[in-house]
This record gives structure tokens, sequence and C-alpha cells, in this order.
């Protein structure tokens, strides 16, 4: 059976691999196509992707018990290769720290600003892959909306899938 920690590295991993899809992505597009206008949550998929860098690096603030006095937030101004570089940076201090914590530190229980109760660490670790993997559901239904066709796959069993092929292909 797969122990906890096994299971949020690999969560971690297959968050650092996705959204590295979407940098990608975002890096082979024209700005006027990152910032058209779109119905959604956001007003464009270069918001919508910094919206995924402000709430993981929020939630990694957490994860380490660090909360800066001054973060980055919604409605900051950004940049196209600031979002893009930081999103991928932040994607894989996640999976590192995440590798790094006990199993003890894993069960301890953290304060968020929004519940009087503490929460398992688990439990953050385990919100914050989800929540990344919501916004990237919308950056596919954004693209959808812009005349995007053929996207790519970030499904969670398409990186299982990549994964094996790669340590076949290493043997």
């Amino acid at each position: 059976m797969k122990e906890i920690k096994q299971l949020l590295y690999d969560y971690t991993a297959y968050n650092e691999w996705a959204n590295a899809k979407w940098i990608d992505f975002a890096k082979a597009q024209a700005d006027e196509r990152l910032y058209q206008p779109i119905i959604s949550s956001f007003p464009s998929l270069l918001h919508t992707l910094h919206h995924l860098l402000v709430a993981q690096e929020f939630w990694y603030s957490i994860i380490v018990q660090k909360i800066p006095t001054a973060y980055r937030k919604e409605n900051d101004s950004f940049e196209k290769e600031e979002v893009l570089r930081s999103l991928a940076e932040n994607s894989r201090l996640l999976k590192e720290k995440v590798m790094a914590l006990s199993d003890e530190e894993l069960q301890c229980e953290v304060k968020t600003p929004w519940r009087k109760e503490p929460i398992p660490l688990v439990d953050v670790i385990q919100h914050c892959i989800n929540h990344n993997t919501y916004h990237r559901g919308q950056c596919a239904t954004i693209c959808r909306q812009l005349g995007y066709t053929d996207l790519f796959n970030v499904d969670y069993y398409e990186f299982l899938k990549v994964g094996a092929e790669n340590k076949i292909a290493n043997l």
C-alpha cells in the first residue's frame, strides 16, 4: 500500500509537471491570446495562471509555517515572464518541502486564516493540489473559448502513465 508521504510527494510532483505543461503552453502563445478577455472566474488565461501562483504561494507559506508580512495578491500587476517563472519555482519548492517533511510533521496541525480550528498539514497540502487542479481545468475551458481544439492532457493518470513510460525507457 502506498504511504501518505509518498502519495503527497507524487501529488506535488504531479502538480509541478502539470503546471510545467501550462507554463510551456503559455510561453509559446502571443501575449494578446494570454490576455484576451474571456468569461470565467478570472478575466484571461494569464490571470488564471496568476491566480494559481498567488494561491500556491499562499498555501506554501502555510505549509512552511512562514506567513510573509506582504505577499502577492490577486489585484497586483504582473508580467507574463514573472508569473511563469515564479509558478515553476514555487511548484518545485512545494514538491521539495513535502518530500522533506516527516510523517509526524505531515500530521501536525496548522492554523489558517479562514478557520478557527487548526487543520492537519496533510489536508492543507491536499487542498493546495486540488485547488490547482481545479483552476488548470478552467485553463482548458478558457482555451476552448479562445478556439484551441487540440490541448494536452494533464490528468493525474496521464502523469502516472508518462512516469511509467519514462521508467521503462530508462531501463
